[in-house]
């Protein structure tokens, strides 16, 4: 985890003097995540009630016009789900039950456009849509096997899209975003083999984050 920060830190670095040299507004961007899991093993499908987590994401945006902007940004966040876990005794009947949780926790690049819509000169709802790179940098005991049998994924592809609205306040940027994450791959898939049903995990993501940045141009 120290190792991840420490990357996390330098590439926070190299964004800050590529927005001091092309860029125009550095931001910070956290929130509430929402994250649940469709583990299917067969004809069962396990950890597929909703978490609530964070996000944090640290970005640059560039190319700032009336109407568009780009911006690229990275992040840490966690994606997972949980279930009920019934404990039964000799005779089947169920004596006692609890919560667990399946956690993914990833390392999150994207480079996304926001194409604005301004109300006037200091609001500005927009849609964006831009690709995503998720690296897989923890993950708890439940995803222990599929790892140690090669069939999960150390990477999410995919894109995120959503929506949300900036207000200017001199330098200082203000705003609101909501981002649905839609993936291109799955959090692990294998076929049948002996003594082993087909099975595959997905999730479904999104987040809504408050964001606030500064100009630097």
């Amino acid at each position: 985890m120290k190792k991840t920060l420490k990357k996390f830190i330098c590439v926070f670095t190299l964004l800050l003097v590529y927005s001091i040299s092309f860029g125009q507004i550095v931001k910070l961007q956290t929130g509430t995540l929402f994250s649940h899991l469709n583990w299917e093993v067969g004809s069962v499908n396990i950890f597929n009630k909703t978490i609530v987590g964070h996000s944090l994401f640290l970005g640059v945006d560039y190319y700032n016009k009336k109407h568009f902007n780009l911006s690229s940004n990275i992040g840490l966040i966690k994606k997972g789900g949980k279930d009920e876990i019934m404990y039964t005794d000799d005779s089947g009947v169920i004596i006692d039950s609890k919560t667990d949780k399946a956690l993914l926790e990833y390392l999150s690049v994207n480079t996304i456009v926001d194409f604005k819509y301004p109300v006037n000169d200091k609001l500005s709802p927009f849609i964006s849509a831009g690709p995503r790179l998720d690296i897989l940098i923890d993950y708890n005991r439940h995803f222990d096997s599929l790892d140690q049998l090669g069939d999960l994924n150390k990477l999410s592809v995919g894109f995120i899209v959503g929506g949300g609205v900036k207000y200017q306040l001199n330098k200082l940027e203000v705003g609101f975003r909501i981002d649905y994450y839609l993936n291109l791959n799955k959090v692990a898939d294998w076929p049948a083999e002996t003594n082993r049903l087909s099975g595959s995990v997905s999730d479904r993501t999104f987040t809504t984050n408050f964001t606030i940045g500064y100009r630097i141009k």
